[in-house]
């Protein structure tokens, strides 16, 4: 019985099938688990230093690229030895080539990665392929390799992993350039890029001009609130609800909430998430809903300040979700009040005034924030004035009022204003604003400005999105927002 003191510093002898090794006993430690735990304590092979491996073991190839790379610290990966290494990384269990193997799988070679963890029952080497799977899901759902090569339980497996994401802005709009009528579509930028892409479309075509659509986004879900104008009765009515996942790349009708309201009131409607629900805010409309139990419930009604006098011609851009919170920006006429709804509690603040001068012509107001910078909160309130030239000739000119706050809406201070030629009337009314990244997006028809709160300055980002000759989002903006998107398709 030889003791573990016996191989300090000393060379161990190997034999894989009739090949043999010769590998330093602390490097063979330090690197491989199977080897640890085997020369721990006292070792049962007699007064020889060396390891006759019996059973299911690894092919002589393998191992000696492992052993080389144990004694040498040398690796050069190449697929035509990739089942040798991948079996004997996991017969040995060498974490740290394992670790630089699990790097090595790509979108064209992990078929072969997972017949190999098939063959060799390499039960961590599979997971991280899934793994690398639900990262990439949106590329090779479909293809025939996923189909070929993985069983019913893998591909429910590379659903339901977690994957790698990150934020994009993204736009909703409406692509006029069919002629069978108008289909929603989703498009994002990302990474700095100054092309738009496109994300996906809704499976829905409007052929009625007469449709209604809200939207808002929840983590990695983009949500769709759908109705259509019933001119007899002067009512819309909401009867569908979609939901698109960005990790799956899949649409999905989910439970609607039917509802109608008059016409006039429809405008005040607002779809917005927060806490991890959904909400349908309007005049007498407050509802939930949970994507965990796929339920609709009713909430509290926004209090002291009837719906009907919020300045919400665009109203999506009048409230903003912030760290598990809604923030309302709503004008009464004391002027611009916030108001803050908590859906843990299903309550609401009271309404907190802006402490700031009245903004003559406040249309088109709009309040953002990023739940990644500490509660900070911007309120972009546009206005409209007349000039007068020193020829006498007037003109329409707008300035866009940049206010900011941290938690207090009381403390609101005014930090910049944008007076700008690319800005007109139709520009203002067709924007969407959205805070991401230390910076404020302007998202319009055929343009996207990004305002940078530390320069203080208008860029150009992206122009329009060309589709036939005209711009995919036609002469319709819907919403604009932050949405998690797969990292594979950001680059």
């Amino acid at each position: 019985m030889l003791k573990m003191t016996t191989f300090v510093d000393t060379k161990i002898r190997i034999w894989v099938k009739d090949k043999q090794f010769q590998v330093s006993l602390r490097p063979l430690q330090s690197a491989s688990d199977y080897f640890r735990l085997m020369l721990s304590g006292n070792w049962r092979e007699g007064n020889k230093n060396e390891i006759h491996m019996k059973g299911s073991i690894p092919t002589v190839d393998g191992a000696n690229i492992l052993f080389t790379y144990i004694e040498n610290g040398t690796f050069e990966f190449s697929e035509s030895m990739l089942e040798d290494i991948v079996a004997a990384t996991d017969f040995f269990q060498v974490s740290e080539l394992y670790t630089t193997l699990r790097e090595k799988v790509t979108l064209s070679n992990w078929p072969m990665f997972i017949q190999v963890v098939h063959k060799y029952n390499c039960h961590l080497f599979k997971r991280d392929v899934l793994r690398f799977l639900s990262d990439h899901y949106v590329l090779v759902k479909g293809t025939a390799d996923f189909e070929q090569h993985l069983d019913d339980g893998d591909r429910t497996a590379v659903r339901q992993f977690p994957f790698t994401k990150t934020n994009a802005l993204v736009a909703v709009c409406l692509d006029g350039s069919r002629n069978d009528g108008f289909q929603p579509r989703i498009r994002y930028l990302c990474n700095n890029k100054t092309n738009w892409n496109e994300l996906t479309h809704l499976p829905v075509i409007f052929s009625q001009s007469n449709y209604k659509i809200l939207t808002t986004c929840l983590e990695h879900f983009v949500y769709v609130l759908g109705g259509y104008e019933d001119s007899a009765t002067r009512r819309v009515i909401y009867d569908k609800v979609y939901r698109y996942d960005s990790k799956l790349g899949e649409w999905a009708a989910i439970k609607p909430y039917i509802f109608n309201i008059g016409i006039e009131d429809a405008a005040h409607i607002r779809l917005t998430a927060a806490a991890g629900c959904v909400f349908v805010f309007g005049l007498g409309i407050h509802h939930r809903y949970d994507p965990q139990t796929d339920t609709w419930t009713q909430t509290a009604l926004i209090p002291h300040i009837p719906i009907d006098e919020l300045s919400l011609q665009y109203a999506d851009s009048l409230v903003t979700p912030c760290n598990d919170k809604l923030l309302f920006l709503c004008e009464s006429t004391d002027g611009l009040l916030v108001v803050t709804y908590y859906p843990n509690q299903d309550k609401w603040s009271t309404p907190v005034p802006l402490p700031f001068f009245r903004i003559r012509n406040p249309l088109w107001c709009a309040i953002v924030s990023d739940n990644n910078d500490n509660e900070t909160v911007y309120i972009l309130i546009p206005e409209y004035k007349k000039i007068t030239s020193i020829a006498n000739l007037t003109g329409e000119g707008f300035s866009l009022h940049i206010v900011k706050y941290d938690s207090d809406p009381g403390q609101a201070k005014w930090v910049d204003t944008i007076r700008d030629e690319r800005f007109d009337r139709k520009t203002v009314g067709d924007t969407r604003y959205v805070y991401m990244n230390k910076s404020i997006y302007l998202v319009g028809s055929d343009y996207t400005y990004v305002y940078d709160v530390t320069q203080q300055q208008v860029n150009v980002m992206a122009n329009e999105f060309q589709s036939k000759g005209r711009g995919v989002l036609a002469s319709k903006i819907l919403n604009a927002f932050t949405l998690e998107i797969p990292k594979c398709i950001s680059s």
